[in-house]
């Protein structure tokens, strides 16, 4: 009888687990998330910057497939600093009002499609370089208040240009606009303080 009450008293006291080892695995998880959750919060703000790449490069394409086919010059507007940009005809003698832009309380709501005129949460246009040429030199006034402006022509060429975006944690990319095409193409990773 005494080799049965020892084996049951020992089972009962090894069915669970001392309070070292839990100390121990909580210890070792913490760590764990405190090197991995900066690693994914860095690859979130790279995927961000990323898709907002994407979303100029495709409004710059949508500017330039808009103008041939209209046979007007269409423009792409942006403002430095701010998330927002539309594609709209550019003609400087008709002053136009500002298209309605989405924005993050629209999208709440659901009176507007918020990936369609606006940069990723935390990326903003930083910056832009573009080029005048001869035809864009005709107009130096911009015919929307406080945005800038990158023509598109008839003939599938653009105004050579390069706009900067950059997210809140000092990243940025490159979109570089080629006249002779009108198409684009976008950096590798850089850092805000290496644009040009």
């Amino acid at each position: 009888m005494k080799t049965m009450a020892a084996i049951s008293v020992r089972s009962s006291r090894s069915a669970g687990y001392t309070l070292l080892e839990l100390l121990l695995v909580l210890g070792i998880l913490v760590v764990l998330a405190g090197v991995t959750m900066p690693m994914a919060l860095d690859t979130m703000d790279t995927h961000r910057l990323r898709a907002s790449a994407d979303r100029v490069q495709g409004a710059f394409a949508e500017a330039r497939n808009q103008s041939i086919r209209s046979g007007n010059e269409v423009a792409f507007y942006y403002q430095t600093g701010f998330r927002t940009f539309f594609v709209m005809e550019f003609n400087p003698l008709i002053p136009k009002p500002l298209p309605p832009v989405p924005d993050e309380d629209m999208a709440w709501n659901g009176t507007s499609d918020i990936r369609s005129n606006i940069l990723e949460m935390g990326v903003l246009f930083a910056g832009s370089n573009v080029s005048p040429d001869s035809r864009s030199q005709v107009s130096q006034v911009t015919d929307v208040p406080n945005y800038s402006r990158i023509l598109f022509y008839p003939d599938g060429t653009a105004q050579p240009a390069r706009v900067f975006l950059a997210n809140e944690t000092g990243a940025g990319l490159r979109v570089e606009l080629r006249s002779l095409t009108g198409t684009s193409v976008v950096s590798d990773m850089m850092l805000t303080s290496d644009f040009e």
